[in-house]
């Protein structure tokens, strides 16, 4: 690591999205790679089946695990946890250091206050196995310093505009709800905005499991996906908000599975670095202060 340091060269894989498996050949391709660290952003919890289902009741009063059934869908969200910890398994036997944060698929449980959650949904299933891995480090609402660069994470399942801009968001919830969401998504930027305190902005590197709103990364185009938001931006408001505000060197994230690719907020570099599942991801070379992505 003395060369990374000292010449502030690194050399990154971003990956995401697991969320339909762990392709059998990833491990290899990732070595070759030779990455110093590699930058994972969520979703390595199993979600096809649980996904199918929540699609097929969006613009249903019934909540998807009361469609399938509680106890059918308890074994499901265990199920996606087992799973997940598998996908953490493979990435820690690379043999570089990791850094997470955590997606809509990660089964840590909901901090929702809203009247008739789901007790499942409010237990973390997942977080416990992070623990077991020496190479795999949890930087969600945090931050570490590593080869002369910040990186600072935001993951907290954040998987749509968490400020509701859509009536298919608004229509089930309350005054209350919104008031709600509202309050959670400053009390993100004010978390975030204190891990970016004193940062130098070109030295900052900034994971987020979605990735920023209203950018060409995150529009709905996935032809399985509801038709009430196909061709609708669904990307991170907390994302872009802190892209523009404090212009980090480069934005890394995933989610929208159909739009891996490149795009900018003012001076951010902002990576969908693709799904993961299918074997996608993004090598990032920073040499003092530049950046070169490659889509692989």
């Amino acid at each position: 690591m003395a060369n990374v340091e000292n010449n502030l060269e690194m050399r990154l894989l971003a990956v995401s999205d697991f969320d339909n498996g762990y392709p059998r050949d990833l491990t290899r391709r990732i070595r070759r790679e030779k990455p110093d660290a590699i930058l994972a952003c969520g979703d390595f919890c199993y979600g096809a089946e649980i996904r199918k289902v929540m699609f097929a009741n969006y613009t249903s009063d019934t909540e998807w695990y009361d469609a399938v059934g509680r106890k059918k869908a308890a074994q499901l969200m265990l199920e996606s946890a087992r799973r997940g910890n598998l996908v953490l398994q493979r990435l820690n036997s690379v043999g570089v250091l990791v850094f997470i944060v955590y997606g809509n698929h990660d089964k840590t449980g909901t901090e929702s206050k809203r009247k008739g959650i789901w007790s499942m949904y409010k237990k973390d299933l997942f977080r416990s196995f992070v623990k077991q891995y020496d190479n795999v480090n949890d930087i969600d609402l945090g931050k570490v310093e590593f080869g002369g660069y910040t990186i600072i994470g935001y993951g907290k399942n954040n998987s749509a505009p968490e400020v509701p801009q859509y009536e298919v968001q608004r229509k089930d919830l309350t005054k209350r709800d919104l008031a709600g969401k509202k309050k959670t998504y400053h009390r993100y930027l004010s978390v975030l905005a204190e891990l970016f305190k004193n940062e130098d902005p070109r030295r900052v590197i900034f994971i987020s499991h979605n990735v920023p709103f209203r950018t060409k990364l995150d529009k709905i185009t996935d032809i399985t996906a509801p038709k009430v938001v196909q061709g609708r931006h669904f990307g991170s408001m907390v994302a872009r908000k802190i892209c523009k505000h404090y212009a980090p060197l480069l934005c890394v994230g995933g989610h929208m599975h159909e739009h891996q690719g490149i795009d900018r907020i003012g001076k951010t570099i902002c990576v969908n670095d693709g799904p993961g599942a299918e074997g996608n991801y993004a090598i990032i070379n920073i040499m003092n202060g530049k950046v070169r992505v490659r889509l692989k």
